[in-house]
């Protein structure tokens, strides 16, 4: 059998936010991607669209990328505090088997520190002062769950999320670039960074046959034989 070829499509929307304080401007709500900070906007977070489009060797257990978002993270004297938005990410696989686009939705909570207007360079600089972004818990439970019949002898078996590029490091020894916590989904920034995270399928060859289920016959045959032998015990019990 020749290799299955994985194909969709990956795309999201962000919310506006909620609950942010006074002073801070945003734009871009309802689209893929979402500023904040200044009037010229100098955060922003981006649901990158993507193109599927992926080789599965038969025989075969590993990850593929479905997409990724972007995190541009800079001072502001505009913190906002912390507040909240929805990012709204679809996958829509159109083969081996066309399945309907399945939508799952992330709550963040975006934590957006003020910076004095003295400060908001040397913050870049050394990494001091980072912001983050919770509620972007990747797992076996999104976009409809698992397992997930591509066709082909082809599963989606899993989901998760991890760091594609974690950017530069601030200057101080305590700077970082950029972290995220598979089980929290708690993604920080340090300001003056950009990261990108990327959002993965695990998936698997059906052809294996260290993982083919076994024909409903074998299934019946061997609940009887378990059936027999568990009867056998009991009379041996009685005897």
């Amino acid at each position: 059998a020749s290799a299955a070829t994985v194909t969709g499509q990956f795309s999201g929307t962000l919310g506006a936010p909620v609950g942010a304080g006074s002073g801070i401007v945003f734009s871009g709500a309802g689209s893929n991607q979402l500023l904040w900070g200044t009037s010229g906007g100098s955060n922003s977070l981006t649901i990158n669209p993507n193109t599927i489009n992926e080789t599965i060797a038969n025989n075969w257990a590993g990850s593929f990328l479905l997409g990724t978002l972007t995190w541009n993270n800079q001072s502001t004297t505009n913190g906002g505090g912390t507040w909240t938005s929805t990012a709204n990410i679809a996958v829509d696989y159109s083969a081996p088997t066309d399945l309907p686009p399945v939508v799952d939705g992330f709550n963040l909570t975006v934590h957006q520190t003020t910076d004095p207007t003295s400060l908001t360079g040397w913050n870049e600089f050394t990494g001091l002062n980072p912001d983050d972004i919770s509620g972007l818990v990747v797992s076996g439970a999104s976009f409809g769950g698992i397992p997930l019949n591509l066709g082909a002898n082809l599963s989606i078996i899993g989901y998760y999320a991890a760091l594609v590029n974690a950017g530069t490091a601030g200057w101080s020894t305590n700077g970082l670039s950029s972290t995220y916590d598979t089980t929290s989904g708690l993604w920080v920034n340090r300001e003056g960074n950009t990261s990108v995270l990327g959002i993965y399928a695990n998936v698997l060859s059906g052809n294996d046959p260290a993982v083919v289920p076994l024909p409903a016959a074998a299934w019946l045959f061997g609940s009887a034989l378990f059936g027999l032998v568990a009867v056998a015990r009991r009379k041996a019990a009685l005897a």
